[in-house]
């Protein structure tokens, strides 16, 4: 496993982020962030600076804790990834060019919630995008059988372009997609993706399948 080693040769990992849901069972669960940052003195003429940074391309790595409470109130955890993945550019999330990243809970059922994480805007090469993706983190499904926590149910760029390339203006290309989330009582809810791109639209329909664990196109 390769994390971040600081300028003192440590790896330092910190709880970044609580979130509290209630899952399909009625029990109060959190979601734990943990963030590994690689920490660096600053430039010659100010060695003592200690700063937060990393390469471009260099996201920090993500872990993550899942628990529920149980009847006794007392946390019981049902899933954990220490390197669970990268956000970020420049060894931060949270900042930069419309954020590096953001880290949320989404609610994508009745009662049955998942983890968004948002990969900003960033690119190299005159080509920029930026992502999202939906990972499943309930203990169980809706019908109550146990559930593939942290497993990725859904990932689209929200904005692509090559507007920087050397290509000719008939080769430019933007799109930016937003996705709705429409609730259905009782069940998952569906996804829809709609995409806009010189001037056009149009939208790719998806629905969550049990068998698959993620969210297929319809």
């Amino acid at each position: 496993m390769t994390l971040p080693v600081s300028y003192d040769g440590r790896c330092y990992t910190n709880i970044d982020t609580i979130m509290y849901f209630t899952d399909q069972a009625k029990r109060k669960c959190a979601c734990i962030i943990l963030t590994t940052f690689n920490y660096r003195k600053g430039t010659i003429d100010d060695s003592t600076n200690i700063q937060i940074g990393d390469c471009h391309f260099c996201g920090v790595p993500i872990g993550i804790a899942l628990l529920a409470e149980t009847k006794k109130k007392n946390w019981k955890l049902y899933k954990f990834e220490k390197a669970f993945i990268s956000l970020g550019y420049f060894g931060t999330y949270r900042t930069g060019l419309q954020d590096a990243g953001k880290i949320s809970l989404k609610e994508i059922g009745d009662k049955w919630t998942c983890l968004s994480l948002v990969q900003g805007v960033g690119g190299n090469g005159g080509y920029l995008s930026g992502s999202e993706t939906l990972y499943s983190i309930e203990e169980f499904y809706l019908n109550g059988f146990p559930n593939s926590s942290l497993s990725n149910l859904l990932s689209y760029n929200f904005f692509y372009s090559n507007a920087n390339t050397a290509g000719t203006k008939h080769d430019i290309k933007e799109e930016k997609t937003t996705i709705k989330i429409i609730k259905k009582k009782g069940d998952y809810y569906d996804i829809d993706l709609i995409t806009a791109s010189n001037g056009e639209s149009a939208t790719k329909h998806y629905k969550y399948s049990d068998d698959d664990n993620q969210y297929i196109r319809k």
